[in-house]
């Protein structure tokens, strides 16, 4: 116990986020002589545009060196001994890789050997899983060109057909959609309330993107799901950039083979890079500017004509880059980007007076220092501010509250008939916006002991989250018809009436969360045999209604005794409270282990042969500060009697407020083991085979404390009995490097089951749903066990490039994946949701997805630089096939009247895009 609270006191003098250290890679090696004996005092130096004053470092006594903390790109190595002469290489440095370079000294005075090229195609050290694609390939390849578009480069990972601008992804790879950590230059872009939500940028902004899959190593933090990380680019020495225009008009658009909603769509993108030296050797500047243009046209869903819609993106992005010593190494950036929509929100059954105008500001701002203190001792530090204000105001704004009309609900709020909705927007505000500093130090010592060489690094990170969230309702907010019991709330016998859920007038809830997390690892090297051994822990704390004076106003009806709420002042009415409390998930309950062995099969090859275990805490996903408060921004339904509009009752739903948090809750975590084997070939080519298995427990979630069968009675938090596990196995060939081609094909079998599934289409939260939230909603239901929405049995790419001698560039993208499972739905007898499971979880499955995307450009020298002209083309054989359906067996909340349009697609494939775009680079 002493012991381990040294560690922890001795960690805790640090601070910031574990993922940070994720944008830059290392070099390696042991220098030898002909005979293979290791050769201490040697001097080793590397330099490159990212480090123009380069680096030198002195092998120890087993002959080992190593320099950590590139930025990724390519390097020049040099390793000498006087008498014993030299050796060069070209080195190639990725995000999270280690290169091996393994430098032999002859014992010929001034002999100099060079050889190929290093690159990491096989880092024998690593237990992880991680795939890294440079620039170089991403511009060959006919992705959409957005932070996004390289998501599905990962193996195994699914396109969801999400038309992707500021909406979740529902990209999964092996867990939730909310599972995945999105990063960009070390910065943890994921919405930390909404896990499915990120930041998108431009792609011309990146140099290279890592994904990381399974293995996360404590560095790098926890993650049910996987880890994308795209790096910038930096200025250098020389003044390059590139400007490009990228068209797509509405006539390049296949027409799409949605009955319901027919559409085009004419995109532009124009934007323009440069970087150059400010102070030559010491001082660098990279900046851009991109704007994105995007017009619908021509809409029409089952309702008429819709009118236009328009999606606008400005982008501004500078980064200083500064050397200052051969010990020092400094980087600052600040991205701006605002998206303004109009006519946003617009599905095939709505009328078009129903859509709102989203707004949304993201700012990201990034500081690091990298400090050599000596070769064997690194220190980094950083620091990181994502800024996420946004909002949206309805097209149709309605006074709040208006006299109810029965004859037409539709002109006073957002009336659905169980098919169709009219109206206008549920919501006349609806603004939610998020903040997050993060703070970090890392120290990492290169040193040996019980005759092995070993890479300890400590660390420490601290997170400050904040979401404000104000919302009103437009009107009478969502209107429907219902049969519920609360029909007769007045005493008078009524077969049914409307129903109004809405949002009242209320202060604004501010939610806070922040972290603390701390790391130990050793990567120990004995030989061939590699031993990758770490812990990271944290501590999360939650404050809910932080602003002391959020209170609680029962609105324009009186509540029933049994609904009013608690009060934490006696002396205040309760229906008038302030609420505020903290909840922690300490250290004690956040011990997550890593243990991983890399053993090197055949040292002539540099294969290896790996497992991992690694546990992770599902905390990331900061919900719980929103969905645990005490009192939350709550609905309330309003019942109004169907023929003369007469008010009968007014019920607060009591899965928004007054929750009691039950102690002793344990944080929800995923074990994950890794296995498998991979081996580098000749001319850049490798070949990794490994299985994984993961499963996820302890899942937080809202249920009824008492009276489950109707779900009466006060809501509480806690663990419940919901699991989810993904079993998978993946083969993986790649050619990289080495030649005028690069090729990657990889197979993915895999199945994800259980019983707790958030990948519906609406935003919901991780750790509050309607999952338990009352009878047929019970994550004990029988039906609930299976395969759940995110999974896709089979997952099969294919992508390539190719340059002719005549500069002349084709790229391909082949991917085939299994459909998504769907199955029959009821309405739940407590929300009228369509969340109640009629058959078992997966029971039917959408048609597969084939798509093949293609690109071709040429290269034109003109003046000093190269203009590329480049043709795109996105589902070029233009598969078009269902990727939703009408899951509903009846069109009534009481579930009755069958639903003709059950197993009908409700969405479809994107159809064929093409676009046009013109590069200049220099």
């Amino acid at each position: 116990m002493p012991l381990r609270r040294s560690l922890l006191g001795l960690a805790l003098l640090f601070s910031a986020s574990l993922a940070f250290s994720q944008t830059t890679g290392s070099i390696s090696g042991v220098v030898r002589d002909s005979n293979g004996a290791p050769l201490p005092g040697a001097l080793v130096a590397i330099s490159g545009p990212q480090l123009p004053l380069g680096r030198t470092v002195t092998t120890r006594a087993d002959g080992v060196f190593q320099f950590q903390n590139l930025t990724p790109g390519n390097y020049s190595l040099r390793a000498e001994i006087q008498g014993l002469g030299t050796f060069t290489q070209e080195v190639v440095v990725a995000i999270n890789k280690d290169t091996e370079v393994r430098p032999v000294l002859r014992a010929t005075a001034q002999e100099e050997v060079t050889v190929t090229a290093a690159t990491p195609l096989v880092d024998t050290k690593a237990t992880d899983i991680a795939t890294v694609t440079t620039r170089e390939t991403l511009q060959k390849l006919p992705l959409a060109r957005t932070f996004s578009g390289t998501f599905q480069l990962a193996p195994g990972v699914i396109d969801s057909g999400v038309a992707i601008s500021n909406t979740n992804v529902g990209v999964n790879a092996g867990g939730g959609r909310q599972d995945n950590t999105y990063l960009y230059d070390g910065v943890n872009v994921t919405n930390p309330f909404f896990g499915d939500l990120y930041s998108d940028f431009a792609e011309l902004d990146i140099q290279e993107v890592n994904i990381t899959r399974g293995g996360v190593a404590p560095e790098y933090g926890r993650t049910g799901g996987f880890i994308v990380n795209g790096v910038t680019k930096s200025g250098t020495n020389d003044i390059h950039g590139e400007a490009r225009f990228e068209a797509q008009p509405s006539a390049f658009e296949a027409d799409s083979k949605d009955p319901n909603l027919q559409t085009k769509t004419s995109r532009y993108r124009p934007g323009i890079g440069a970087g150059a030296p400010i102070w030559k050797d010491h001082l660098f500047a990279y900046g851009s500017l991109n704007f994105f243009r995007s017009t619908e046209t021509d809409r029409v869903n089952t309702l008429g004509e819709i009118p236009d819609g328009n999606l606008d993106i400005d982008e501004y992005f500078l980064k200083l880059s500064a050397n200052p010593s051969t010990q020092h190494l400094l980087d600052a950036s600040f991205r701006y980007r605002g998206i303004n929509q109009t006519n946003a929100d617009i599905g095939a059954f709505d009328a078009a007076s129903t859509g709102d105008n989203p707004k949304e500001i993201n700012r990201v701002g990034v500081f690091s220092w990298y400090y050599m203190v000596t070769p064997t001792v690194n220190l980094e530090a950083k620091f990181n501010l994502n800024d996420n204000p946004s909002g949206a105001s309805p097209v149709t704004p309605l006074p709040y509250h208006p006299p109810f009309n029965a004859a037409d609900p539709a002109s006073v709020g957002n009336y659905f008939d169980g098919i169709n909705t009219f109206g206008a927007a549920a919501l006349k505000i609806n603004d939610d916006s998020f903040r997050r500093y993060e703070y970090k130090l890392e120290a990492s010592w290169l040193t040996n002991f019980l005759d092995g060489s070993h890479l300890i690094k400590l660390g420490a990170n601290y997170s400050n989250n904040k979401e404000t969230l104000t919302r009103i309702a437009n009107g009478w907010g969502a209107i429907t018809n219902s049969t519920s019991s609360n029909c007769s709330g007045d005493g008078i016998e009524r077969d049914g009436c409307f129903r109004a859920r809405f949002s009242p007038s209320q202060p604004s809830q501010i939610s806070r969360a922040n972290t603390i997390g701390v790391f130990l690892q050793d990567q120990a090297t004995w030989n061939r045999v590699t031993v990758n051994v770490g812990v990271l822990l944290n501590r999360d704390q939650f404050i809910p209604n932080d602003n002391k004076d959020f209170t609680f106003i029962a609105g324009d009806y009186t509540l029933p005794d049994d609904q009013i709420l608690p009060c934490t002042d006696p002396n205040k009415d309760p229906r008038a409270c302030t609420y505020q409390d903290t909840y922690k998930f300490p250290f004690s309950k956040q011990w997550q282990p890593r243990v991983g062995v890399a053993y090197e099969v055949d040292p002539s090859v540099h294969d290896k042969a790996y497992v991992n275990y690694g546990r992770y805490d599902n905390m990331d996903n900061q919900s719980f500060a929103r969905s645990a408060a005490p009192l939350r921004l709550y609905r309330q339904d309003s019942y109004f009697d169907n023929a003369t509009g007469q008010f009968i009752t007014s019920v607060v739903r009591t899965n928004n407020t007054g929750k009691k948090v039950l102690p002793n809750i344990d944080p929800t975590f995923t074990d994950e083991f890794v296995a498998g084997y991979a081996r580098p070939f000749g001319n850049g080519w490798s070949f990794e085979l490994y299985g994984m298995f993961r499963e996820t427990k302890d899942v937080i979630e809202d249920f009824p404390g008492f009276g489950r069968a109707d779900a009466s009675g006060d809501f509480r938090y806690g663990n419940i009995p919901a699991f989810r596990k993904y079993k998978a196995g993946t083969i993986q060939v790649r050619k990289v490097s080495g030649s005028n081609w690069t090729m990657d094909v990889s197979y993915t079998l895999s199945r994800l089951t259980g019983n707790w599934d958030l990948d519906y289409a609406t935003q919901l939260f991780y750790s509050s749903s309607y999952i338990e939230d009352g009878p047929g909603l019970y994550v004990e239901d029988p039906n609930r066990n299976g395969t759940l929405i995110g999974n896709r049995t089979h997952v099969g790419k294919v992508f390539g490039t190719y340059t002719f001698p005549t500069r002349t560039t084709v790229g391909g993208y082949l991917r085939g994946q299994s459909g998504r499972p769907w199955e029959a739905r009821l309405w739940d007898p407590i929300y009228g949701t369509d969340y109640q499971y009629a058959e078992k979880a997966g029971s039917r499955t959408t048609p597969a997805w084939v798509n093949f995307d293609f690109l071709v450009s040429q290269d034109f020298k003109l003046g000093p630089g190269t203009l590329r002209v480049e043709g795109r083309v996105l589902n070029l054989i233009n598969s078009q096939p269902a990727l939703t359906v009408d899951q509903d067996l009846f069109i009534n909340d009481d579930n009755t009247g069958p639903n003709p349009n059950f197993g009908r697609p409700t969405s479809y494939a994107p159809p064929r895009r093409f676009f046009l775009s013109a590069i200049y680079t220099f």
